[in-house]
């Protein structure tokens, strides 16, 4: 299982808090959408830790690494891209990470307790496996 968790952050919600904090109803108002709306910033991007046992710390990601193929797509800018292309690149970035396994660079690694070091992940064999001809 893979996870991107990118970076969260709210800039114009500060903007907003910012400007109606003088008046009271306001304020009152903006406080009662964020309750209803979850607004919830996520500066570092860190997962929860709800995920971290059923994904492991291999399967995390903290962004798309879409700049690296806009060349080669034409497709419209979007949330994410402008995200990552305005100061938000991801360091640990899942497109380049499977385009390496694809193109045989990189094979996936997987903690192993037992042995305290990383091994191949099996996991990753389901992927490989064809269908019999007449099987979905």
């Amino acid at each position: 299982m893979l996870l991107v968790s990118p970076a969260v952050r709210y800039p114009k919600w500060a903007e907003l808090v910012e400007r109606t904090k003088d008046d009271k109803d306001l304020a009152g108002l903006v406080e009662a959408v964020r309750r209803e709306v979850v607004v919830r910033e996520n500066p570092t991007g860190t997962p929860s830790l709800w995920y971290t046992t059923l994904v492991g710390s291999e399967g995390f990601f903290d962004g798309f690494g879409w700049s690296t193929y806009r060349p080669r797509f034409d497709w419209a800018s979007n949330y994410l891209d402008e995200r990552e292309a305005g100061g938000h690149e991801p360091v640990r970035p899942l497109l380049p990470y499977l385009q390496q396994i694809h193109e045989g660079q990189q094979r996936p690694q997987r903690w192993d307790n037992r042995s305290k070091r990383y091994r191949d992940n099996d996991d990753w064999l389901l992927l490989r496996a064809q269908p019999s001809a007449g099987e979905g």
